[in-house]
């Protein structure tokens, strides 16, 4: 179980999900929506219907995205399916001592710029 403000309620992965109709989801370090603490991993039929969902990430912000240290998962079409805002080398929040990276943190929050970029369906 997650148990600090930064894994429970900040952006870990934007995935594509399917069970979704192809819609991106954001989600916390427990794979889990923003907020949840439940390391179990959710079971998207039960995802709540009020949860904001993105029907599209464009090009242009994956490149941006990606440019500035995400890591970008693809499948075999080349098609993004998962954006990683950060790494078990890249944590701006170290887990055990909850202290603050600040080099870290900066290259995070350049991250969270560019993905206020996009909107809603």
């Amino acid at each position: 179980m997650l148990r600090d403000f930064f894994r429970i309620n900040m952006p870990y992965v934007i995935e594509k999900v399917d069970k979704l109709d192809g819609q991106w989801v954001v989600m916390n370090r427990a794979y889990s929506p923003l907020g949840y603490h439940n390391s179990d991993r959710l079971k998207w039929e039960l995802f709540p219907k009020e949860y904001v969902r993105f029907a599209k990430i464009n090009k242009s912000v994956l490149e941006k995205l990606e440019k500035a240290g995400a890591i970008i998962r693809r499948d075999e079409t080349g098609q993004a399916t998962r954006i990683t805002l950060y790494n078990d080398g890249s944590v701006p929040v170290d887990r055990y001592d909850i202290k603050l990276d600040k080099a870290k943190w900066d290259k995070y929050c350049k991250l969270l710029e560019i993905l206020a970029t996009i909107t809603t369906n």
